[in-house]
This record gives structure tokens, sequence and C-alpha cells, in this order.
């Protein structure tokens, strides 16, 4: 998966519209942002990723951005390179 793919899935599972989000818009920014959102994030990193995250690291994971440097970028260019040797 890259970080295109996961901001589409992230969209798609907190119900946010296309325009609202991007890797610079901040979490809390959003109008459907609450503890649930938190929660369904923090279970999409760890399906995705195996981090285990908690709700007290969106004090500074504040940006999609901030969440990729946590994942670790490796993280996302070696699911690239697997993909594409599939």
């Amino acid at each position: 998966m890259n970080k295109d793919g996961f901001i589409s899935i992230i969209k798609e599972e907190l119900e946010i519209e296309e325009v609202e989000f991007n890797s610079l818009t901040r979490f809390d920014s959003l109008e459907s942002w609450d503890s649930m959102s938190r929660l369904i994030l923090i279970s999409l990193v760890d399906e995705n990723f195996q981090i285990q995250l908690k709700d007290s690291d969106f004090q500074i994971l504040l940006t999609f951005n901030d969440l990729v440097k946590r994942i670790g970028e490796d993280r996302f260019e070696s699911m690239e390179t697997q993909e594409d040797t599939l």
C-alpha cells in the first residue's frame, strides 16, 4: 500500500469528503473528528502496519504527514516494492 492508498482508506473509513482531506490537513479540523474517529484510525494503523497507537498519541500526530512519520516512510516504500513484485 502506498500513501495515497492509505489516505483513500482513511477517507472511506472516516467518511471524509474528498475536498476535506490531504496530507497536511489537521485531523482535529475535520468535522467528523472525534474519539470514535481516533479509534478507527488507531485500528487502521494496527491492521495495516502492526503499530499500536494510543488515543493520546494524537496530541502530537496532528496530520497525515505526522502519522506517516510515526509509521515510518520506509514502511510505505517497502510495501510499494512488495506490491510491484506481485
